[in-house]
C-alpha cells in the first residue's frame, strides 16, 4: 500500500467512519467506499503527475516538449526517439548557455552535431598570423587575413550523417554478435535524428552578436589554410 493509491484511500476513509454504525465486516459498505478510493486514487496520482510538470527537472513527456516550445519556439525539438533526461537536459544547456562571443558560437555547433567545428575571423591576428609572429609561414599554416572584412566570420561545420544507428549495418548486412554493432537490436533510442542545415543556421543565429556576419560552410573538414574563394559559397540569405 502506497500514499494515495486506493487501498490507502480506502483505509482512510475507513478511519473516518463512526464505529458504531457499520459492522467490522462489512462487504457492501467496503464496495462503496472502494468506488470512492477509486476517484481518489486517480485524483491523487493527477495531482502528482500535475505537480511533476510545473519544474524542468521533473517534467515529462509532451509537457518538456511544450516547455522547449515556451523558451525557444520551433528551434529546439526532441529528437527521434530521445529519452525525456536527455531532452532535459538539452533544455537546461540551452537556457543557460553562453551566448554572443566566438567560443559560444562553437561549443553550441559542435553540441549540435556532435563534429568539430573550425572558426576563421579575417581581421583576427590569432587566426591569420603576421609577418614576424613565428608561427605562420607564407601559404603553410593560416589563412590570409583582410581589414576588408571586420565583424565577420567563416565558420566550417560538418554535418553529421542523417538519421540511424552509428556502426550499425542494415538486417541481413554485416557481421556481429547478438546485441553488438555492426549487426544489434536497436531501439528508437539508440537513434541519431537528423541535424538540417536550417539548424544549423538557426544556432548560428541565436548565439552571435548583433552586427556580427556569420558565414558558414556545411560539409565536410577542411584544411585550415585553404582559401577562402574555394571554402565558402558567400550567401548571406540566411545569416546577415
Amino acid at each position: 500500500m502506497a500514499t494515495g493509491d486506493q487501498e490507502n484511500i480506502l483505509s482512510r476513509l475507513r478511519a473516518v467512519i463512526a464505529n458504531s454504525w457499520f459492522p467490522d465486516v462489512s462487504p457492501i459498505v467496503d464496495g462503496v467506499l472502494s468506488g470512492f478510493a477509486s476517484v481518489g486514487a486517480w485524483t491523487y496520482s493527477q495531482i502528482a503527475y500535475t505537480r511533476l510538470q510545473t519544474r524542468i527537472g521533473t517534467a515529462t513527456d509532451g509537457w518538456l516538449d511544450l516547455i522547449a516550445y515556451d523558451f525557444f519556439g520551433r528551434r529546439i525539438r526532441r529528437r527521434v526517439g530521445q529519452s525525456d533526461d536527455n531532452f532535459r537536459g538539452l533544455i537546461k544547456k540551452e537556457i543557460l548557455r553562453e551566448r554572443v562571443t566566438r567560443p559560444a558560437i562553437k561549443a553550441a555547433l559542435e553540441d549540435l552535431t556532435g563534429q568539430p567545428v573550425t572558426i576563421f575571423e579575417p581581421a583576427h591576428p590569432g587566426d591569420t598570423g603576421g609577418y614576424d609572429t613565428g608561427y605562420m609561414a607564407y601559404n603553410e599554416a593560416g589563412r590570409l587575413g583582410s581589414l576588408l572584412l571586420p565583424c565577420q566570420m567563416f565558420i566550417d561545420v560538418i554535418q553529421p550523417i542523417g538519421a540511424g544507428i552509428p556502426n550499425a549495418g542494415g538486417y541481413g548486412s554485416g557481421w556481429g554478435g547478438y546485441d553488438f554493432a555492426p549487426m544489434m537490436l536497436g531501439s528508437l533510442a539508440d537513434v541519431i535524428g537528423e541535424v538540417t542545415d536550417q539548424d544549423i543556421y538557426d544556432t548560428v543565429n541565436a548565439t552571435r552578436a548583433a552586427g556580427v556576419t556569420c558565414w558558414v560552410a556545411i560539409g565536410s573538414a577542411k584544411p585550415v589554410g585553404a582559401r577562402l574563394d574555394v571554402d565558402f559559397v558567400l550567401d548571406q540569405s540566411q545569416l546577415s
